[in-house]
């Protein structure tokens, strides 16, 4: 009582009351209250009706009303480009088809519903497309027009070609996720504008493919790095030294060995100071 109504939007005014002082009006749900001394958009919830008099700010009558707003939930709400995220709505019209956008671009349904149920709800499936790292809206109206959206988050990623090598072998790197038209310095154990790194340009949806040099590295486990300075990720990828062996001298058909000939065996890249093993055999 006596409290005072700040945030609101004016319907509808300069209705009569017939004779029996009573009325009738019919008003859309507004979506945004503009009228009052700030602005908020209508959700999802019980909201009043107030009636006041011509000329007079004085309520006279009120009642609840309830608005049933269509929402979408994602899982996840985060992830890298084509993860597949389930979409859940409800409060929907009944029994109607559905459409899905993201980023106002028309997407396919991977599996699931494409239309709603009885009760107005429905799940269904889509793969996020390639974009940029961020937030994305992604929106789902019905044939009714009732719309809700929500935001996916999109996070980096690389992939690598082949995922082990020896120095100087090349391997290919791709990326997505990453920030639209910009350098992406890509590295192997650190190194970069020389052997075993590289600097590429993005696409404008956050996406590149680049061909990297296997530094002379020690064998072992290392990180491939993407970095456009504002969003990274990494990659395993293993280097390994061939193991070679040589027969001195060579022979032929044409300059064939004898029994009892003197033969060196040179071997490289074989573990230091362990014991190895030569088989003569047909």
């Amino acid at each position: 009582i006596e409290d005072e109504v700040t945030i609101y939007e004016k319907l509808k005014s300069g209705y009569d009351v017939d004779e029996d002082g009573e009325f009738r009006a019919r008003v859309r749900v507004p979506t945004e209250l503009t009228d009052g001394d700030e602005d908020e958009d209508v959700h999802r919830g019980t909201y009043y009706v107030y009636v006041t008099m011509k000329g007079s700010d004085d309520i006279k009558a009120v009642d609840e009303f309830t608005v049933i707003h269509a929402e979408i939930t994602l899982d996840p709400e985060e992830g890298v480009v084509g993860t597949e995220v389930e979409i859940t709505g409800i409060d929907f019209a009944n029994r109607e088809d559905i459409t899905i956008e993201y980023d106002d671009v028309e997407e396919d349904i991977e599996s699931g519903e494409d239309e709603t149920g009885s009760d107005g709800g429905f799940e269904c499936f889509i793969l996020i497309p390639e974009s940029t790292a961020g937030e994305h809206t992604i929106t789902v109206t019905d044939a009714e027009e009732s719309e809700a959206e929500a935001t996916f988050t999109v996070e980096p990623e690389i992939a690598v070609s082949p995922d082990e090598g020896e120095a100087d072998d090349m391997v290919e790197v791709t990326g997505t996720g990453f920030g639209g038209d910009v350098e992406v310095d890509i590295t192997l154990n650190g190194t970069l504008n020389g052997v075993g790194g590289v600097t590429v340009d993005t696409d404008e949806y956050g996406s590149f493919a680049a061909h990297l040099e296997v530094p002379d590295v020690a064998e072992g486990s290392y990180d491939i790095e993407a970095d456009d300075g504002a969003n990274d990720a990494k990659v395993n990828f293993t280097v390994y030294i061939a193991i070679e062996a040589s027969i001195s001298p060579v022979t032929s058909q044409d300059s064939p060995g004898h029994v009892g000939m003197n033969i060196t065996i040179s071997g490289l890249s074989f573990e230091a100071n362990s014991t190895i093993t030569i088989t003569y055999a047909t």
